[in-house]
């Protein structure tokens, strides 16, 4: 190749990586909480200098995610119909367009969503490398989603299932501390995850799951799921009372015995 063609080629290059990184998300209606203000807008993130331009009327101002509490975006069109596929036979199917929100939903709230889904999907099927994948291309841009979302729970999970672990502790940590106490006990039962990847199972038990199972009463989405790892460790480690208390207290609580915790519990899979 000559040299003035490669000088071509690289000009292009440069310029298709210049655009992409300008490449602006989509402008979504939303309701911020921005220093204690609720503020419904219009909202679209600035990749080029990472801040928020938040639209009220004809005003519009600058603001750094640093600034902004809580975040409560539309819906994207058609996520109605991406969850009924999500929740068919094959969810595989909607993969795609879960990476399309992904991508147009940029520090929007929903990339981290449609993250999440999409992650779950791949670790029902055993595909961990997959829902990791997922996971860091929404983490790449926004660092949050891997200790403040939706996704988080699942981020962790499919760390733990590739092994690679180094920067999870303080995800987990982070979490703990976010004063989200839904997110909170997902973080506590992943740091008994973790522990016990590393065998050991007595501090999966104090430092995890039995944290949720005593002080996390009122996450009752989470209860089950710690009630049963607490139970499944107990029995690994051959304390067969302790691990009869935690069947105990999930089947003599109404909601819990449904759970798929329970179940799993009950028939021993």
């Amino acid at each position: 190749m000559k040299i003035s063609s490669i000088k071509k080629l690289s000009l292009v290059i440069a310029l298709v990586i210049g655009v992409l990184a300008n490449v602006e998300a989509a402008e979504v209606k939303a309701k911020l909480m921005i220093n204690g203000v609720e503020t419904p807008c219009m909202l679209m993130w600035k990749p080029a200098s990472k801040v928020y331009v938040v639209k009220q009327g004809n005003m519009s101002r600058e603001v750094s995610p640093e600034d902004i509490q809580a975040m409560v975006v539309a819906p994207p069109a058609g996520w109605d119909k991406i969850m009924q596929s999500v929740r068919s036979a094959n969810p595989t199917v909607a993969i795609p367009q879960l990476q399309k929100i992904m991508q147009d939903y940029v520090m929007l709230d929903y990339d981290a969503k449609a993250g999440a889904i999409a992650a779950q999907i791949y670790l029902k099927q055993g595909k961990s490398q997959e829902a990791l994948k997922i996971c860091e291309k929404v983490v790449q841009t926004n660092k949050r989603a891997a200790y403040a979302s939706d996704m988080a729970p699942y981020y962790w999970e499919a760390l733990i299932a590739t092994g690679k672990t180094a920067s999870l502790p303080n995800m987990l940590n982070r979490a703990i501390s976010s004063g989200n106490r839904t997110l909170s006990a997902a973080a506590l039962i992943a740091r008994g995850d973790l522990l016990r990847s590393e065998d050991k199972n007595m501090d999966a038990l104090k430092d995890g799951y039995l944290r949720v199972v005593y002080l996390y009463n009122s996450e009752t989405s989470k209860q089950p799921e710690a009630i049963y790892k607490a139970f499944e460790t107990f029995n690994k480690l051959g304390q067969t009372t302790y691990a009869e208390k935690m069947r105990s207290l999930m089947l003599k609580n109404s909601t819990y015995k449904k759970s798929e915790w329970a179940k799993k519990m009950t028939s021993g899979k």
